[in-house]
């Protein structure tokens, strides 16, 4: 008998052993034999030598931070713990995304949670709380507080100043009491204790300046045509046979001319600025008007060119407050329009939704943000109107009912929110100011509005002639105004035609001895 190896069987070992034959392979695994050995084929779901062991997709530990494996055969499940997501509980989800932070909070992110940075002023988990400035009652002296973001605003009662209205304001710190009269301070008062001689609240006769008559050499007419914004700089015209000059009454003393230079012949001046620096009208060369402005001792020609008009004549009419805009018209063919140059800006015609023969701007307010004018139609109509330029058109100004007719603006509020005038009404010519939102036309009664100050409250202008003066709606000539005053003997006014911003000081056109001479008014 043989003796076969382990591998081999058979009466001669000519038979090598089937491995196979003890079907070691399980859950229907297919064996396959091999020398002295067998390896076992298994079907999906199965592992193992023999295929004893079922497989887990929970093997590889696929599921990650700190989750939860759950196998389901070869497949599996992760239960993420909070904070994360994704089939393997790989992202870390962002609390952030849904913008949890309020008021320009910066979020974030943490592991199942997040964080909000406040802005100065909020408060709250999610910055939600406007933290109330007022709570701790900061205003003093009864002013009210208005609660801001990281902040308070005090509105004080009248009499106080100061960030908390701590402050008394001393009335009498301006010195309103005049001809050595002693001032008492009160709270938003004060009272002057006149001498004998003088009379009024502020112990003062209204002051007036007529432009003396030695101006330029004497035998020159001189007629107002605005004021400064502070009141302190009266800009008038003087004419002297064929010759005209600008001049300036400065702060009820000394007159003087503005000299223009070359290659300028003859001058007019309509317009001036908050200090008087800045002055516009026309100057004459080559024998035509020409629009100039005139900044301290240098006189410029405005370039209207991109205007289109080739050569034509060209007036300044007004420049605002911070002498930064002018407007005027423009004249040639038959035409005249209104022009608007701002600085550091191109010039252009002023856009408005009236369109006729003769379109004037008149006025301009502080900033030049605002212009107003009018527009005469080839029918004869008269139309006022306010352009913001800021728009792209102007608008006409609005008159209650068909018997207003003829409307003309001729002044605007330096805020632009007040626009005085004039319109006929039945016919008959009544001053006009349009106010409020939207503007709306009040009857000043007969007369023309020229100017008006700052907020609106006073309006100067005529009426037939005599010179007027609007406290709000209540008028009075402004002869009554000024009542008896020993250097205005033998005058007639004639013209009041600006105000300054204050309401408080007024230029004026009077005849004296048969000669036209601007003067400075003051006012109660």
């Amino acid at each position: 008998m043989c003796d076969c190896p382990a591998t081999y069987e058979g009466v001669l070992c000519e038979q090598e052993v089937d491995d196979c034959a003890a079907s070691p392979c399980q859950n229907g695994g297919e064996c396959v034999d091999a020398s002295g050995s067998y390896s076992c084929s298994c079907k999906d779901g199965f592992s193992g030598v023999d295929c004893e062991r079922v497989v887990s997709g929970c093997d590889d530990q696929p599921c990650l931070n700190a989750s939860t494996c759950v196998g389901q055969g070869s497949a599996y499940t992760c239960q993420c713990k909070p904070g994360y997501a994704g089939n393997n509980c790989q992202q870390d989800v962002n609390e952030c995304a849904t913008n949890p932070c309020k008021n320009g909070a910066l979020c974030t992110d943490g592991i199942n949670k997040y964080t909000c940075a406040c802005k100065a002023g909020y408060s709250g988990t999610e910055c939600q709380t406007d933290i109330n400035e007022c709570a701790t009652n900061p205003c003093k002296n009864g002013a009210s507080c208005i609660n801001g973001v990281n902040k308070y605003t005090c509105t004080c009662a009248a009499g106080y100043s100061g960030t908390e209205c701590q402050t008394d304001i001393d009335e009498c710190a301006t010195s309103p009491c005049k001809n050595g009269a002693s001032c008492i301070n009160g709270v938003n008062k004060y009272t002057c204790s006149c001498s004998n001689l003088y009379t009024s609240p502020t112990c003062q006769y209204l002051e007036v300046k007529l432009v003396p008559t030695t101006f330029l050499g004497g035998g020159w007419a001189t007629i107002a045509t605005d004021i400064s914004n502070d009141g302190l700089v009266l800009l008038m015209n003087a004419t002297k046979g064929s010759s005209s000059a600008i001049g300036r009454l400065v702060d009820f003393g000394a007159a003087n001319s503005v000299t223009l230079g070359a290659p300028y012949v003859d001058a007019s001046g309509y317009g001036i600025n908050n200090d008087g620096g800045v002055i516009v009208g026309s100057g004459l060369f080559d024998s035509v008007d020409n629009a100039i402005k005139i900044v301290g001792s240098t006189t410029s020609t405005l370039d209207l060119s991109p205007l289109g008009w080739g050569d034509a004549y060209t007036v300044s009419k007004a420049v605002s407050a911070d002498g930064t805009a002018v407007v005027g018209t423009i004249s040639a063919g038959g035409g005249t329009t209104a022009f608007y140059c701002k600085s550091g800006q191109a010039c252009r015609e002023v856009p408005t939704a009236s369109s006729g023969i003769l379109k004037t701007a008149t006025s301009v307010s502080g900033d030049g943000s605002v212009v107003v004018g009018y527009t005469v139609g080839s029918d004869g109509s008269v139309s006022a109107w306010r352009w913001l330029t800021s728009t792209a058109q102007g608008a006409t100004l609005s008159l209650p009912s068909t018997s207003w007719t003829l409307s003309s603006a001729r002044g605007v509020s330096r805020n632009g929110l007040v626009v005085v005038g004039g319109a006929a009404i039945n016919g008959v010519d009544h001053a006009v100011r349009w106010s409020g939102t939207p503007l709306t036309a009040t009857d000043l009664g007969t007369g023309l509005a020229n100017d008006t100050s700052a907020d609106g409250s006073v309006t100067v202008g005529t009426d037939a002639g005599v010179p007027t003066v609007w406290f709000g709606t209540t008028r009075q000539t402004l002869a009554s105004v000024i009542g008896t005053n020993p250097d205005l003997s033998g005058a007639t006014l004639n013209d009041a035609v600006a105000v300054s911003d204050d309401g408080k000081v007024v230029a004026a056109t009077a005849t004296v001895s048969g000669v036209k001479r601007a003067l400075m008014i003051r006012l109660p």
